[in-house]
Parts: structure tokens; C-alpha cells; sequence
């Protein structure tokens, strides 16, 4: 199951990397046939590591699926609110970019200790209510101060800008899945072994993220 730990280990960062390019393989290969995952909660996700080089994920409890099956469709059965979609509070019916919209709230909390995009300290009050920052595009990218023991937002590297991008209320304004995917490989080339050992991809300084030695 993933889990939400500092990077400890040299090897961490780049797991993580890779177990989110399989995840996104397996979701993009399925809106390609129509189907909407949606419930990616962090319990229905399976992150197997069955070698030092084959990291396999698995995604289960598939029977809330959303599906077209002779010309009807079976619309998605349920969703987990931490990560449901502005479309859903609205009770639209779910779309591939719904899709999206999970998986940058999932790429968000495996790369950054499990803080939610959504977590952020509101410059005013009325503004601690999930649901409406989610219906209103508010988050840690665009409103408020960061929480206290965010990791840098540089973690996310190229994912950056299309986690601001999937958080879009409009789901038109969202990158599809094949986009998500392809950042992610770029991402993946990215990653370098920094002297000390770990493996990170360079800051804008061209410096390790974890320790801030010279590339």
C-alpha cells in the first residue's frame, strides 16, 4: 500500500516516481476504453515491489467503475471525499478528466508526506471548509500559506505545473491522462544519484533536493 514517509532511504524518491508512472499506465489504458476509475482512494491502491527493477501497481475494489456496456452507462458508485472531484459535488456525471483530478491529488500526497494540494492555512475566515476549496480551485498552488512540514513544492519537479492544472474546477481545463503520463516518463529521465547517494532530480540550482550538493 503506499505509504506517506520522509525519504529515508536513497532509493525513495525514485520508487515513488516509478510507482506513479505504472499507476498512471494502468488508469490512462483504461479511459482509453471510456472506463472512469475514480475511487483511486489510497486504500484501493496496491504499490508491489517484486524485484530491485519491477515495481508493479495494482488498483482493487474495481466494482465502482464507471463503464459503457451496450449503449448504457454505468455511472461511477462512489468515490472517498478526500479526493472527490468538483464535478461530483455538483452531481455531474463523471468524466475521464475526473480521473485527472485524482490522480494529481494522489501524485500530490505520495511525493509530499501525504499533505493534501488542499491542506493550506486560509488568509481568512470561512475558508476551512474542504469541499468548497475544492468546488472553488483554492489550493496550497494559487491561496493561503503552506502548512507547517510541507516539503518543498520543488519535489513535484515537471509535475508542478500539471498538478495546478488537474486541480482545475473545469474538467475541460485539465490535462487527460496521456498528458499526465507523458510528464511523468520526462520526469523519470530526469532523476540523477546525487554524491551522497540518493537518488533526486536537480533543483533549479542544479543542486540535490535532499541534501544541496552539486550535481
Amino acid at each position: 500500500r503506499t505509504k506517506y514517509r520522509e525519504y529515508t532511504r536513497p532509493t525513495d524518491y525514485a520508487v515513488k516516481i516509478v510507482a506513479l508512472e505504472r499507476l498512471t499506465e494502468i488508469v490512462e489504458k483504461l479511459n482509453r476504453l471510456n472506463v472512469v476509475v475514480g475511487d483511486l482512494n489510497y486504500g484501493n491502491v496496491f504499490i508491489c515491489r517484486c524485484s530491485k527493477r519491477n515495481i508493479r501497481a495494482v488498483i482493487v475494489d474495481v466494482d465502482s467503475f464507471q463503464f459503457n456496456w451496450k449503449g448504457k452507462t454505468f455511472v461511477l458508485d462512489g468515490i472517498h471525499p478526500d479526493i472527490i472531484a468538483p464535478e461530483l459535488l455538483e452531481g455531474k456525471v463523471p468524466t475521464v478528466r475526473t480521473d485527472s483530478f485524482v490522480l494529481g491529488i494522489l501524485f500530490f500526497r505520495v511525493l509530499m508526506k501525504g499533505f493534501s494540494p488542499f491542506q493550506y492555512i486560509p488568509e481568512q475566515e470561512g475558508d476551512d471548509i474542504i469541499e468548497e476549496r475544492i468546488k472553488n480551485g483554492r489550493n496550497v498552488f494559487n491561496t493561503g500559506k503552506p502548512p507547517s512540514g510541507l516539503p518543498s513544492l520543488e519535489l513535484l519537479g515537471k509535475l508542478k505545473p500539471v498538478i495546478e492544472r488537474v486541480l482545475h474546477p473545469n474538467p475541460y481545463a485539465r490535462p487527460s491522462t496521456t498528458e499526465i503520463l507523458t510528464v511523468v516518463r520526462l520526469m523519470k529521465e530526469e532523476i540523477k544519484t546525487c554524491p551522497n547517494g540518493h537518488f533526486t532530480i536537480p533543483s533549479t540550482e542544479g543542486r540535490c533536493l535532499f541534501c544541496g550538493r552539486k550535481l
